[in-house]
């Protein structure tokens, strides 16, 4: 199957959603052009900062894959060790609970406020939240 027939009803919606973006845009002024700039003045830009995009996705990806792989390394590290030992899971286990209902995204904040640099601060927001479950 060529890419054509596969995304062939894919690439015409874009176009035409382009099409119309452009008509509404920079042909009829329907758009105001301060929040709606059309494509004469998006594509220059975007072409223009494509390097710096592509270094923030490069540093992104930077934090993302250590952080991650830290993450499930002591996710599946730390649930086996809590899994298997009783004693332990007894004891973490009311703390899981008190800690697992709060949402990762409010504890960044704290973490960046502890944390002694801002890529620690970042890489530990990925790490896994306890599951609260026995």
């Amino acid at each position: 199957m060529t890419i054509i027939k596969k995304y062939g009803g894919s690439i015409a919606l874009l176009v035409l959603l382009m099409a119309l973006f452009e008509i509404a845009t920079d042909l009829t002024g329907w758009l105001e052009p301060v929040l709606f700039p059309g494509l004469i003045k998006i594509l220059p830009e975007l072409k223009r900062s494509f390097p710096k995009l592509l270094q923030g996705l490069v540093n992104s990806f930077g934090l993302l894959l250590p952080s991650y792989a830290l993450a499930l390394v002591l996710g599946i590290g730390g649930g086996l060790l809590v899994g298997f030992c009783g004693r332990l899971r007894t004891i973490l286990m009311p703390i899981f609970r008190g800690v697992s209902p709060i949402p990762p995204t409010m504890l960044i904040p704290y973490a960046i406020a502890i944390l002694p640099t801002f890529w620690l601060s970042s890489a530990s927001s990925s790490l896994p939240a306890p599951s609260g479950r026995s």
